[in-house]
């Protein structure tokens, strides 16, 4: 979550050149548009961080053979949709987000033209993320998750990096689907890995739906890594299009409402849920397959699952902590809890920003997670 309250913390606008342009190539894709974002970001000449490039790449090739070089391609498609300047009905930059951001910049990758530079870099913390998922993976405490999972929501946070920056730098239609469906995925993930341990295999809990859907979560994420690796940018769109995931609101809402049921009482679930919807706005879609079928649903096969009150405690703890971080980050997201023009204020802006490490600190003291990267 920490990308979105970067983003509104760095987000001026103006209009930057970077005039000089990429002429020698890695031969990573991936490591060749981190080299020119860092260019236009700080102004340095001498490239991306190499350790910590390197300690991602090492670490993709744990959780598959496959992800080092699939990460490239998926990069190289950013360059390839340049090259074409998108297609005849998704123009480049001709889809913009509305969001407060518009700083056009000519970034060192073939003249790129980078939209919103800031929202655009920020989605390098999804690789800071599945930095912290891969170093307690081979020293931290065991995960109470199956390898598969583990794998797969490792590899759904590194293709959040690219999806989300394909978004933010071209603004075209092809970059927010990549955006969202990524985005959407991961959440589908998080959410069938939380239900892996219950002895139900009911649609309505694991495929958020009244009848099965064709693939899981960790089959989806595969198929992306697929069409990465075997397929033209060009045909991305309508390859995703087909894939059957569900609506992130809507896997985000069971999320929590599994968690709630968990924590409290029936009277207080519902009460927790009717607020939850009204905060978000959702669909009536939404609200009544909430309501409806995954509340109950969820309470019934829950119902023997008795927590003693010191893991009580710490699963209260630990869902209030993330709570606070998602929280704080929408406030500056600028589309789901506020549009109050307050928070884009510069003063808001650089307030917000240096408040930001003591919100995460008392965050990470509630929760019981472990955390191997103080700075991140």
């Amino acid at each position: 979550v920490l990308f979105y309250v970067f983003v509104a913390a760095a987000a001026l606008p103006s209009h930057r050149v970077q005039k000089k342009i990429l002429r020698e190539k890695s031969g990573s894709a991936m490591l060749d548009m981190l080299k020119s974002m860092e260019g236009f970001m700080t102004g340095s000449e001498k490239g991306f961080d190499s350790h910590f490039f390197q300690e991602v790449r090492s670490c993709m090739s744990t959780f598959d053979p496959n992800l080092p070089l699939a990460q490239d391609k998926a990069w190289q498609g950013i360059i390839d949709y340049w090259q074409m300047r998108g297609s005849p009905s998704d123009k480049w930059g001709k889809y913009p987000s509305h969001l407060f951001e518009y700083n056009v910049t000519v970034s060192s990758m073939n003249g790129m033209l980078i939209y919103e530079p800031c929202n655009y870099a920020s989605n390098i913390a999804y690789y800071h993320a599945f930095i912290e998922i891969c170093t307690r993976k081979h020293i931290g405490k065991p995960f109470f998750l199956s390898e598969d999972y583990v794998n797969a929501i490792g590899k759904g946070f590194s293709a959040m990096a690219w999806g989300s920056s394909f978004w933010h730098g071209s603004n075209t239609k092809l970059g927010l689907q990549q955006d969202e469906k990524s985005l959407a995925v991961l959440a589908y993930a998080f959410h069938q890995a939380s239900l892996s341990a219950l002895k139900s295999k009911s649609p309505i809990l694991h495929d958020l739906s009244k009848t099965p859907r064709k693939k899981t979560a960790i089959q989806l994420i595969e198929e992306f890594q697929n069409m990465y690796l075997t397929k033209p940018v060009s045909e991305w769109y309508n390859i995703t299009e087909a894939f059957d995931i569900p609506d992130y609101t809507l896997i985000y809402g069971c999320l929590y409402t599994t968690m709630f049921t968990i924590s409290f009482d029936e009277i207080s679930v519902n009460r927790l849920v009717s607020i939850m919807i009204s905060m978000f706005d959702v669909s009536d879609y939404i609200k009544e397959f909430l309501l409806d079928h995954y509340v109950p649903e969820i309470r019934r096969v829950t119902s023997d699952i008795h927590l003693s009150p010191a893991e009580h405690t710490m699963f209260f703890f630990n869902a209030v902590g993330a709570t606070m971080k998602l929280i704080y980050a929408f406030l500056w997201q600028e589309m789901v809890l506020t549009r109050d023009q307050f928070f884009l204020d510069p003063n808001a802006n650089s307030i917000g920003w240096s408040l930001l490490p003591r919100v995460n600190s008392v965050a990470n003291k509630l929760t019981s997670f472990q955390y191997f990267d103080p700075n991140f």
